[in-house]
């Protein structure tokens, strides 16, 4: 039965048995390692670029959310709400989205506040009071 079998074909099966025994030894022993290293490899190939420009994407989607939500109070009908009642509703709304203040939609949003503020009430939205707007 041994004469069957060449060296050649006895070598292939010692060394797949060899690799087996050693892949099966490295994920026992170094299976978090491995995976902590194949997770890095992977990390590192995919593009931060594209990452980021769908960050602000979303970044820029929830801006355009908040100034419609904005434009819907200041824009409503009109009804009996003061000035002070409009600006709490403000206030509120903006405590949603607190994460943009310092970007550069704040800025985008206290134009839009401004100019639909004047509109409404005939006067311009002081500075301390758009501050109090973004307190929350």
């Amino acid at each position: 039965m041994l004469g069957a079998i060449s060296w050649g074909q006895f070598l292939y099966f010692l060394l797949g048995c060899l690799a087996g025994y050693y892949a099966v030894l490295c994920w026992k022993y170094y299976r978090t390692s491995l995976l902590n290293w194949w997770k890095a490899k992977r990390a590192r190939s995919t593009p931060e670029q594209d990452s980021t420009r769908i960050e602000l994407e979303d970044q820029f989607a929830a801006a355009n959310q908040c100034a419609n939500r904005i434009r819907g109070l200041l824009d409503g009908p009109e009804t009996n709400q003061t000035e002070a009642e409009i600006l709490v509703s403000i206030q509120q709304l903006l405590r949603d989205y607190g994460w943009l203040k310092g970007t550069p939609f704040q800025v985008a949003i206290n134009n839009l506040l401004m100019y639909g503020f004047e509109q409404r009430f005939d006067r311009p939205l002081e500075e301390n009071e758009l501050e109090l707007c973004w307190i929350g």
